[in-house]
């Protein structure tokens, strides 16, 4: 079956050249219970590794049912002692981590064995080798004696014709080394048994034949019984492929085995993660800033401008659901309603800003989570900052007043609101007012008023008595509901002597608003002049009913309309909202302070990405270093599963297959944890919310490209080593 004719091998090192064994030439068959005797250092386990595929040769031939190896590759090795060798050490290279149940088993997983018979097979050889009460006991918990007999049930699992011992008695004492060799005896029936021992006589009563070696030669060779000739055919058959689900649960047995090992690479993957996770999204919440659109002084600043694209008029109500909305077309106007704030009881309307300036937000883009103190505003409240309350020493409960745009011309002292409560949100401009207050018609008219077209004409007749018109200068409309139905009140100065110009009528326009109104014009009952010096035309508010209706009736139908949205992310996800076949989306934002573009939105992704990816690469890199060297402690453990017949294809695959898994596992354990912080965290929330789902699935597959990238440079590594190496812990060897 396996004859060596002249083999001889030499280990090297740095300073000589040793000899393991020198032109040996022997010939084993089937039946044989072969004993080789001899001192340390003679060249036993040398020739024991050479049979059993373990270890190469420099010299000679050694041929396997007539066919010569000299020319076997790695895998053709592999394959040799997957079918033909089962492999007992004197330090039983059992898996430590694992259960008498899983270092047999993985035997007959290892053999294509039909997974249904499994499990039944593994608890007969257990009980075989008389470890039933030990079944479910890690190996590192078993007795010498206890560890010998699981490493012999793991090799006859494999049913090969061969069996090779490497002093399988050594680190026993003499009872149990005797039921050891019994026990191999007994499992011997019809197999080569190759055994190395330092004492013969141990085993004498069961030696069929006795080789004795010294300084790496044979020194005898005798058969002490007459074996029974047995057929001797070569079983290299085509190996059963091994199952998915079986690597599958090869690496999660190999994880789950190690746990503290497990939850250390496990933590560092999920601060790795968590780390990269975080930079992204942070970079996505800075996008505002770094993209340099514009500085937004309010917490709502962006919009999204939709058109149908028949040119049709846009039927509001279908946007009712969307919560991003902070304003319908002319809505929007009503954030201008008031622009500065003061204290209830002032002395003087004209103080100027008595508090500050402000800008109008909406309190639907608090959440409770926002709020320092108080509650959510009421139709007559509203939330102010932090940092307004500690700068004016305001509490819960105080009132404020506040002014219009043209509040300094306005008779009546400002609107007053009670501060609910303040948040963290915005800056000493924002204010938040109830929704209810940018559904007011009346408010959003002031606005609308302030950026459409506003044309007032008078007429009379010149020297040459033709009727002339002229227009009045830089006007402001407000509307007072004590005036009579249809009258105006004009200030003197901005019209002409009536001494000189006799006036004969007035005419009053009013322009379109995102195209849906025709310029109109308002009919005039009466005019009256004022001594006032400001620019302002007071109007009844039969006017402002007339306009309301105009603009906001029962009939407006808008072709174009206006959204308000939180920030660029809201504006994505709205946008992904919106039917684009029906919709043509414009993003844009407003804003009356600008600056110089930095970056274009396109450009800065690319870039986020690129140093997403980079720092990335760093930490997977740096990660990849640790648990290389922390897989390096298992280089062991691997070399004993190639001892028993595991491809390095199969190794590989599982290496990256654990590391998969374990990425896997860090990814949505981290993307849970920082989700759940961010219920609590203002900060995280604000931060983990400009992630999208495509972006989780690109930082998911990234991750987990890195981690088999790790896992590729463990295998590198690894796969240096030779299995007699890995199995020897060779220090220089692991150097």
């Amino acid at each position: 079956m396996i004859r060596l004719e002249g083999v001889s091998k030499y280990y090297k090192t740095t300073l000589s050249v040793g000899v393991g064994i020198r032109k040996v030439s022997l010939e084993f068959h089937l039946g044989e219970f072969v004993v080789i005797t001899g001192e340390s250092g003679s060249g036993k386990s040398t020739l024991l590794n050479i049979i059993s595929g373990l270890d190469d040769y420099e010299e000679g031939e050694m041929y396997l049912f007539g066919e010569e190896t000299s020319h076997y590759s790695g895998p053709d090795w592999e394959a040799y002692r997957a079918a033909h060798i089962g492999f007992i050490s004197q330090s039983y290279n059992i898996i430590e981590s694992y259960t008498v149940y899983q270092n047999i088993i993985l035997a007959l997983e290892l053999q294509g064995y039909p997974q249904e018979q499994q499990k039944n097979r593994t608890l007969e050889l257990i009980e075989q080798v008389g470890l039933s009460h030990r079944t479910h006991h890690k190996a590192s918990k078993l007795s010498g004696g206890e560890k010998q007999r699981c490493a012999i049930a793991r090799a006859i699992a494999k049913d090969c014709p061969v069996i090779v011992a490497d002093e399988p008695t050594g680190n026993l004492d003499s009872k149990a080394g005797k039921a050891i060799m019994k026990l191999l005896h007994d499992i011997s029936k019809d197999k080569l048994v190759v055994l190395v021992t330092h004492t013969f006589h141990h085993v004498e009563q069961y030696a069929t034949r006795h080789i004795r070696m010294r300084d790496g030669e044979i020194t005898e060779d005798r058969h002490l019984l007459e074996t029974k000739k047995i057929e001797e055919k070569p079983i290299f058959q085509e190996r059963r492929p091994i199952p998915f689900k079986t690597l599958v649960n090869a690496s999660l047995r190999n994880l789950f085995a190690a746990p503290k090992r497990f939850i250390f690479q496990l933590l560092l993957q999920i601060l790795i993660i968590s780390i990269f996770i975080f930079i992204y999204a942070f970079l996505m919440y800075s996008e505002d800033i770094i993209v340099g659109e514009a500085v937004a002084e309010r917490d709502s600043s962006h919009q999204l401008r939709l058109v149908r694209r028949d040119q049709d008029v846009i039927d509001p109500s279908l946007f009712d659901g969307y919560n991003l909305i902070r304003s319908i077309g002319i809505y929007e106007t009503a954030y201008e309603a008031y622009v500065a704030v003061g204290f209830p009881g002032m002395t003087s309307r004209l103080e100027n800003y008595p508090i500050g300036e402000i800008k109008m937000d909406n309190a639907s883009v608090i959440n409770l989570s926002d709020i320092t103190s108080g509650t959510l505003p009421g139709p007559n409240e509203v939330i102010v900052s932090d940092l307004v309350m500690e700068t004016y020493g305001l509490k819960i409960g105080d009132e404020l007043l506040f002014f219009g745009k043209y509040y300094q011309y306005i008779r009546s002292p400002g609107t007053i609101y009670t501060i609910s409560g303040s948040t963290i949100r915005g800056n000493t401009k924002s204010v938040y007012f109830h929704p209810d207050i940018f559904l007011s018609k009346e408010i959003a008219l002031e606005g609308l008023l302030e950026v459409t077209n506003r044309i007032a004409y008078y007429y009379y007749y010149n020297q040459e008595g033709r009727l002339t018109r002229s227009p009045f200068s830089s006007i402001k409309i407000l509307f007072d509901d004590t005036m009579r139905t249809g009258t105006v009140r004009i200030p003197s100065h901005i019209l002409p002597d009536p001494m000189e110009v006799q006036i004969v009528d007035y005419e009053f326009y009013f322009g379109p608003y995102f195209g849906h109104v025709e310029m109109f014009q308002v009919d005039i009952v009466d005019v009256e002049r004022t001594d006032a010096t400001n620019t302002v035309i007071y109007m009844s508010t039969s006017f402002q009913e007339a306009l309301i209706d105009v603009y906001f009736g029962d009939d407006y139908a808008p072709r174009s309309l206006v959204l308000n949205v939180h920030d660029l992310t809201d504006g994505k996800r709205l946008s992904d909202m919106i039917d684009h076949d029906d919709f043509r989306v414009f993003y844009h934002i407003v804003s009356a302070t600008s600056r110089e573009r930095i970056l274009t939105q396109s450009e800065f992704e690319s870039l986020a990405y690129f140093i997403v990816g980079s720092i990335g690469f760093a930490l997977y890199t740096v990660v990849g270093v640790v648990i290389k060297n922390i897989s390096l402690a298992r280089k062991k453990d691997f070399a004993i599963i190639r001892s028993i017949g595991a491809t390095r294809q199969y190794l590989s695959k599982q290496v990256v297959l654990e590391q998969v898994i374990s990425g896997v596992i860090a990814y949505f354990i981290t993307v849970g944890i920082l989700n759940i912080t961010a219920l609590y965290s203002y900060t995280m929330r604000q931060s983990m919310r400009h992630l999208f789902f495509h972006q989780y699935t690109i930082l998911f597959v990234v991750s987990i490209l890195l981690s088999i990238q790790v896992a590729r440079m463990y295998n590198r590594k690894y796969f240096k080593f030779s299995v007699i190496s890995a199995l020897n812990q060779d220090p220089e060897e692991r150097a």
